[in-house]
C-alpha cells in the first residue's frame, strides 16, 4: 500500500511549497497605492465576520453609515441602494479602479461589493492574494462558450468562502504575477433559487470547476478531475 500513499504526500508537499512560495514572492512584491488603499483585508481585520474593503464588510456595515462615511468619495449618486467610489492613484490616470458598493437584499447592511481594477498597473496580481488569503477552496475555469465555441481569452475565477477573484489568462497560464481583473465579495444574505457554493461555480455551463493545484498552465487545470 506504499506505493499509494507515497503520491498523495509528494503530491502535498508540492502544493505546500507552491503556497508557500508564492506568500514569500508575494510579500517581496510592492503593492499598487491604490491596493494598499482598498485593503481587501481578512476576517481577523474585519470583525471576525467576513473580508472588507476600506473598512465595510459585507453583512455586517449598516447601510446607512456606509453611506454617510463614502457619499464624499462618490462619483455616483443616482442611485439609492448602489455606490460607486473611483480610486484614482496613478499619475495621468482616471477611474483606474472602480468601487461598487450595493445595499444588501436584508435593506439593513451593506450587500455585495465589487472591485473593477481597469488599468493593469492599479490591479494586484495573485501572488499578493495568495499572501493575504492563502489558497483559495476552489477554482473556476472558463474557456468555452455554453455552445463549445472557444473564448478569445481564458479566465479563472480563484474562489474563496467570503469572496472571489476574476483573473483573465491572455497566455493561458496562472503565475504569480498575474494580475487580477476584479475582485467580488458576497452578501451573506443573498439567497437564490438556484444553489450556490462559495467554492464551485454551479450556475455557468461549461465552467470546470477545479480544486486548487497551484500555478500552472490552463491545460493542466483543465486535466484536472473535477471539483
Amino acid at each position: 500500500m506504499r506505493w499509494v500513499y507515497l503520491p498523495s504526500l509528494l503530491i502535498g508537499i508540492l502544493l505546500t511549497i507552491c503556497v508557500s512560495t508564492a506568500r514569500q514572492l508575494g510579500q517581496g512584491t510592492p503593492l499598487p497605492e491604490s491596493i494598499q488603499s482598498i485593503g481587501l483585508h481578512p476576517p481577523e481585520l474585519c470583525g471576525g465576520n467576513g473580508v472588507c474593503l476600506l473598512g465595510i464588510t459585507p453583512g455586517s456595515t449598516g447601510w446607512n453609515a456606509a453611506r454617510s462615511m463614502l457619499l464624499p468619495r462618490s462619483r455616483d449618486e443616482l442611485y439609492t441602494k448602489q455606490l460607486v467610489i473611483s480610486v484614482d492613484t496613478l499619475p495621468n490616470q482616471v477611474d483606474e479602479t472602480l468601487i461598487y458598493f450595493f445595499q444588501s437584499v436584508d435593506t439593513l447592511s451593506v450587500g455585495r461589493i465589487q472591485a473593477l481594477f481597469r488599468v493593469r498597473e492599479a490591479a494586484p496580481n495573485v501572488g499578493w492574494l495568495i499572501k493575504q488569503h492563502g489558497a483559495p477552496c476552489g477554482v473556476s475555469l472558463y474557456t468555452r462558450t455554453a455552445s463549445g465555441y472557444r473564448l478569445p481569452q481564458a479566465t479563472i475565477t480563484l474562489r474563496y468562502p467570503h469572496f472571489l477573484a476574476n483573473v483573465p489568462l491572455p497566455n493561458y497560464h496562472l503565475d504569480i504575477s498575474t494580475r487580477i481583473e476584479s475582485l467580488y465579495l458576497y452578501d451573506p444574505a443573498y439567497k437564490a433559487e438556484v444553489r450556490l457554493e462559495a467554492c464551485r461555480d454551479l450556475m455557468t455551463d461549461g465552467v470546470q470547476n477545479r480544486r486548487w493545484r497551484g500555478f500552472a498552465a490552463v491545460w493542466r487545470y483543465a486535466a484536472l478531475a473535477r471539483y
